[in-house]
C-alpha cells in the first residue's frame, strides 16, 4: 500500500514521496498554519522559547472553540477534561496532555492580544526549553490541529465560578465593608478592631466572591477569635488598585445577587446573560 501511495505521490505532487510531505499543510486555519511555521524556524534556529510560545498561540487558537474547553479561560497548564474531549477525534490523551505541559500560559487580554506567560517555578524553564522537547512538540501539534480543527463544539456545564460574580448591595446608606484588625500569631490572634475599606450607600453594588463556607477543623483554629455574635459575610473583591481585599460586611446590611463577568469571550459564548447587548 505505501508503494502504491508513494508512487501516487511521485505522479501528483512533483516527485514527492509521502516521507517528503509536511502534515502541517493540511492545517486549514491560515493564522495557525502560520504560527507553527514561525515554530519550525525558531526550532531551526535553536531559539526554543519562542518556538513553544508559537506553538502556544498556535494550540489557544485551535482549541478556543473545541468541545469540552472553557476557552476564554486561556491555556494553564495540562488539562484533562480536554484530552478526555479530544480523544473522541483520534487524539492521544496523553500527547496533548504532554505538549501543554510544555506550553506556556496563554490568555487573550480585552483588546483582542493574546498573552504569554511562563511560569518558572513550574515547567517554564531552560530545562524544558531544548531540542528534543520542542521537536515531539512540532510534532504532536500537527497531528493535533488535523485532528481538532473539525471538531464540532457541542454544549458543556460551566461552574458558577466561571461564570458569575457574587456581587453585594446595600439595603441602606453608610454601609460599612471592613477588615478586622488583628493582635497576636495564630493560633493565638485575635481581632482588636476594624478598619473600613469601603461604604456603600442604598443601592450601591459591590462585584466579587463569598466564600461557599465558612472554614473548619484545623483550618478555624488558625482564625482570629474576636466577636462571633455577629450575622457577617465574609466577602472577597478587587479593589481599584487591582489588589485583592479579604473583608467583612454584614448580612443585614445588604443583598447577595449575581452578575455575569464581563468579557467578550464570555459575551461571545453565553449571549444570553447580556440581553442589553440585543436592544
Amino acid at each position: 500500500t505505501r508503494e502504491v501511495v508513494d508512487a501516487w505521490c511521485a505522479t501528483h505532487l512533483d516527485g514527492l514521496k509521502l516521507d517528503d510531505i509536511d502534515l502541517a499543510v493540511l492545517i486549514e486555519d491560515p493564522e495557525v498554519r502560520k504560527l507553527h511555521g514561525d515554530a519550525r524556524l525558531f526550532f531551526d534556529a535553536g531559539r526554543y522559547r519562542e518556538a513553544l510560545e508559537a506553538i502556544g498561540r498556535a494550540h489557544f487558537l485551535l482549541i478556543r472553540g473545541m468541545p469540552g474547553t472553557t476557552f476564554f479561560l486561556g491555556l494553564h497548564g495540562p488539562d484533562t477534561n480536554r484530552a478526555l474531549a479530544a480523544s473522541a477525534y483520534g487524539v492521544r490523551p496523553s500527547d496533548l496532555l504532554n505538549l501543554e505541559g510544555f506550553l506556556p500560559n496563554v490568555s487573550q487580554v480585552r483588546d483582542g492580544t493574546i498573552d504569554i506567560e511562563w511560569d518558572s517555578r513550574a515547567r517554564g524553564h531552560e530545562g524544558n526549553w531544548r531540542e528534543d522537547a520542542v521537536g515531539y512538540c512540532l510534532e504532536v501539534f500537527v497531528d493535533v490541529a488535523i485532528k481538532l480543527q473539525h471538531a464540532r463544539p457541542v454544549p458543556i456545564p460551566w461552574p458558577f465560578v466561571v461564570i458569575f460574580d457574587d456581587v453585594i448591595r446595600a439595603k441602606r446608606d453608610g454601609v460599612p465593608i471592613w477588615k478586622d484588625k488583628v493582635e497576636g500569631l495564630p493560633p493565638l490572634q485575635r481581632v482588636v478592631g476594624r478598619e473600613n475599606v469601603a461604604v456603600l450607600n442604598q443601592g450601591e453594588e459591590l462585584r466579587g466572591h463569598l466564600p461557599v463556607s465558612k472554614k473548619s477543623g484545623f483550618e478555624s483554629v488558625l482564625q482570629p477569635k474576636g466577636d462571633d455574635t455577629e450575622d457577617v459575610l465574609d466577602f472577597y473583591f478587587e479593589n481599584d488598585q487591582g489588589r485583592s481585599v479579604f473583608a467583612r460586611v454584614l448580612k443585614s446590611d445588604v443583598d447577595i445577587l449575581s452578575r455575569p463577568k464581563d468579557s467578550p469571550e464570555l459575551r461571545g459564548a453565553l449571549p444570553h446573560l447580556f440581553p442589553e447587548d440585543d436592544e
